[in-house]
């Protein structure tokens, strides 16, 4: 533990001379502190140690994995305290009225992946059914980073997080009836890594890049990954732990278009010239790192370790593009029938049949309005297959 912490305050501090911050404000050294002081604080580990939580028995009436709870306390994280304001003030004056319990859900179902690979377009579409509960932002990010700050550990600040949509399958509910209602959260970014661009300062609250698929680079300072070489617990595991019914709507898209098309965003975001040889260049470096990282330790392990490649600095992480580490570890979990796969390109090909598909996995009926007809934006010929 303790090489580990030299490392990553290392890692940190050249990073922010990279970007031209001090490094006592840039993200990673404070989640490093954040992490490490942790540890020596029991209340602080309990909630990080998710896989251990005792999670609220879920009410039958409810399609969602919701519950009732009487005590729904103040928001003190103050990177989601925006978000989840308004749906806590209603609670507020419901109680005013005497209202006496409040519904609190989990997501019924996560839409993860990779960055540039039509996640925000799909969310869009399926919000629109009048099935699914509204979200306040596309990606919460609580669990691959939020979390991971000061004041933010709870998992009461995840179900804050979710109010909005807890607060209207509330107002939808009747007595002696099944609430057909559904909550999702989109944060493709719990597939693979963090980019941890939106924790520097200036893009507090800003959209992030997608990254549930996996992990974050602080997997082995986080409980039940300790001694572990390669992660023990993922995000699939916790939110299998959270949810094991959760329905899991996966998009991918070409590793080298995306790969291509992430360099560009992240270029851009980074200040920094685009150009078809520099990202030559940079792939090169990558590959190199990762066959040395293959030398010494498993496929699996090199896709999760964070010193060959810092996506602090470094335009393209070409881990995110090995695609089938990553779902092995939530296909271990999952049974098939719970997850649905899509690429990118035959989305966009035909966004109705797969919308069709996508509302069928979700136990929601079609609507017109939503499928089709034909997006402006689809691709009129088939794309290639990989």
């Amino acid at each position: 533990m303790l090489e580990l912490f030299k490392h990553m305050q290392n890692r940190s501090r050249n990073s922010s001379e990279l970007l031209g911050y001090p490094p006592e404000e840039v993200a990673f050294q404070r989640t490093v502190w954040y992490l490490a002081h942790a540890r020596q604080n029991m209340t602080l580990w309990r909630d990080l140690d998710l896989m251990n939580l005792d999670v609220p028995q879920p009410v039958l009436e409810f399609n969602s994995p919701c519950w009732w709870e009487e005590n729904v306390r103040k928001n003190h994280c103050p990177w989601t305290r925006n978000l989840s304001s308004a749906p806590l003030v209603e609670i507020v004056k419901w109680r005013g009225r005497g209202e006496k319990r409040m519904l609190r859900c989990l997501p019924y179902f996560y839409i993860i992946g990779q960055g540039k690979s039509g996640t925000t377009d799909l969310l869009n579409r399926l919000t629109k059914h009048p099935k699914v509960a509204p979200h306040p932002v596309k990606e919460s990010q609580w669990l691959c980073r939020t979390r991971l700050r000061e004041s933010c550990s709870s998992f009461e600040i995840y179900l804050n997080l979710q109010q909005m949509g807890a607060n209207f399958i509330q107002t939808k509910h009747s007595q002696d009836s099944i609430n057909e209602y559904i909550t999702g959260d989109a944060a493709p970014d719990y597939f693979s890594y963090n980019d941890f661009w939106d924790m520097l300062p200036g893009n507090e609250g800003c959209d992030a890049a997608p990254d549930y698929f996996s992990y974050n680079d602080f997997w082995d300072m986080l409980p039940g990954n300790e001694g572990c070489t390669e992660p023990c617990v993922t995000n699939a595991d916790i939110i299998h732990h959270l949810n094991p019914r959760a329905k899991i709507i996966l998009s991918l898209r070409n590793p080298t278009d995306r790969l291509f098309s992430f360099y560009v965003s992240k270029s851009a975001e980074l200040g920094r010239v685009v150009s078809q040889q520099l990202f030559h260049d940079l792939v090169i470096i990558e590959i190199d790192s990762f066959n040395d990282c293959l030398q010494w330790q498993s496929l699996r392990g090199c896709c999760y370790n964070y010193t060959i490649a810092d996506s602090l600095t470094e335009e393209i992480d070409l881990r995110r593009g090995i695609y089938h580490v990553f779902l092995l570890d939530w296909m271990k979990l999952f049974p098939r029938k719970q997850i649905y796969v899509q690429t990118f390109e035959d989305y966009m090909f035909d966004k109705t049949k797969h919308l069709v598909d996508i509302f069928k996995f979700l136990g929601l009926n079609s609507l017109l309005s939503i499928t089709g007809p034909k997006a402006a934006n689809q691709m009129q010929t088939p794309p290639d297959s990989w």
